[in-house]
């Protein structure tokens, strides 16, 4: 629950300060198929949770003047650390994520930014910011498939293939009344097939436009992005792609997307080069202002390399259940399957069963 309170002693002149923040805790029981962790080993049937408490602060000055820091607490991995498979079964931001951010000497600080609002002419706003930035606030927005701690956890329903997040970066945003634009810089890290960490400056620029059609309204949204020539194979050569997300209401309750999206085949820079999404979402009002939510989707990816081991593709599915039994409390059942299909060698499969909890404070 946020709590906003406004200081000024002229009402024209109104400071807001509001915070906030949310506790996720999860758990998860795999069963695993030819499965084989980072070490050689066998994975073998087990399971795990995680819980993390994600906390914001905020506040907006009479200037057009907005700022933000957000942290992460995280305690366990769940089945994202058991290994397996390619994709992260919880795309939260979980205690391996939160420590070491990005390879720097940094704990559990994700965001701290400030941004500064100009009224242009004719409807028109150019919003600047600068700090330690997430991309995805801005980049591959989906109504549907955007938020893995009240709709689908899988990465592949998340976001695209590859955004970095929380690190150093510069935003320019233009918005209108029905279309936004940004430029994004970032200046992140990643780590090589040594191990070891390298610094690469990701570029992004993206649109998002909502419409009205005959089915309903709908958002459109399509990113470029690239690369320093840091970040891909052997550190000299840029990494370019492209995503494209729709979400389309269908009525009151029911909603569909899909997303697709493509980067250059470098082994060194990514797992998976392609991803093709697809699915469903559809709400059902319950007694006392209670809410239950359903998701299907798919998900394709094509995978990078030609030698054997190397992923040839990879097949996601996943199905949940959300009840939101208040406005600040929703319990979900979670299932997934994720299938990779390797070069070579026998595909590796998990079916990974979760019940998530989320509370609002």
């Amino acid at each position: 629950m946020w709590a906003v309170i406004g200081l000024a002693s002229d009402p024209s002149d109104v400071w807001t300060f509001s915070a906030g923040g949310s506790a996720t805790a999860v758990g998860q029981y795999g069963v695993y198929e030819n499965a084989v962790s980072d070490s050689g080993g066998e994975v073998s049937d087990t399971g795990r949770g995680s819980l993390a408490i994600d906390l914001e602060a905020g506040f907006t000055n009479p200037a057009g003047g907005s700022g933000l820091i957000s942290g992460s607490f995280a305690e366990g991995n769940g089945l994202n650390g058991a290994g397996g498979v390619s994709l992260s079964i919880n795309a939260d931001d979980l205690e391996s994520d939160v420590k070491g951010i990005n390879g720097h000497n940094r704990d559990y600080l994700l965001e701290a930014w400030y941004q500064q609002r100009f009224e242009l002419s004719n409807g028109l706003d150019l919003e600047l910011t600068g700090g330690l930035i997430d991309p995805t606030r801005y980049l591959d927005l989906n109504d549907y498939a955007n938020d893995e701690v009240t709709q689908f956890m899988n990465e592949a329903f998340v976001n695209r293939l590859f955004i970095p997040s929380y690190d150093p970066g510069l935003r320019i945003g233009f918005s209108g009344d029905t279309w936004q634009a940004d430029l994004v810089w970032l200046d992140s890290r990643r780590q090589n097939p040594t191990g070891q960490s390298v610094g690469f400056d990701f570029y992004a620029a993206g649109i998002s436009m909502d419409y009205e059609s005959a089915l309903g309204p709908g958002e459109l949204n399509v990113d470029l992005q690239t690369t320093s020539r840091s970040f891909g194979r052997g550190g000299n050569s840029r990494v370019p792609g492209a995503a494209l997300s729709i979400s389309q209401s269908l009525g009151d309750a029911l909603g569909v997307f899909a997303r697709t999206a493509l980067l250059r085949d470098d082994e060194s820079a990514a797992v998976h080069r392609g991803l093709i999404s697809a699915g469903l979402s559809y709400d059902l009002a319950l007694r006392n202002a209670q809410t239950l939510s359903c998701g299907f989707a798919f998900a394709h990816l094509a995978g990078l390399g030609d030698e054997t081991g190397d992923i040839r593709n990879t097949l996601a599915v996943e199905s949940f259940a959300r009840w939101d039994v208040s406005g600040r409390a929703s319990v979900t059942f979670d299932l997934q399957y994720v299938e990779d299909r390797l070069r070579r060698v026998e595909d590796p499969g998990l079916w990974a069963f979760s019940l998530r909890t989320n509370f609002l404070f």
